[in-house]
Parts: C-alpha cells; sequence; structure tokens
C-alpha cells in the first residue's frame, strides 16, 4: 500500500523547517532537512504498523 504525505518547507533566517503531521525539524540545509524527513517518516510509519498490531 502506497501513501502520499505532504511536508511544508520553508527557508528561514536560521535555516530550512518542515512541518509534517507527527513531526517537525529545523535544519541549517535542505539536504539535511530532507535526511530528517526521512527519518520522521520511517519513525512514524514504523510506530503505525506497530500499533496497529496490538
Amino acid at each position: 500500500m502506497r501513501g502520499e504525505y505532504t511536508a511544508v518547507v520553508k527557508q528561514v533566517p536560521e535555516g530550512w523547517i518542515e512541518a509534517l503531521p507527527g513531526g517537525d525539524c529545523q535544519e541549517p540545509t535542505p539536504t539535511a532537512l530532507l535526511e530528517s524527513l526521512r527519518i520522521i517518516l520511517i519513525d512514524a510509519l514504523e510506530f503505525n504498523k506497530r500499533e496497529a498490531s496490538l
């Protein structure tokens, strides 16, 4: 099953921020932000998978 996720990415004076249901982060570069986003999504999907199997 495939899902779609939308992250809001914005450049601010301190770097880059993203908002995603279940997590937000701020990083100094777009590359670092994408890596953080990837980690947040993996963690969120694993959490949902565990919760669904209870």
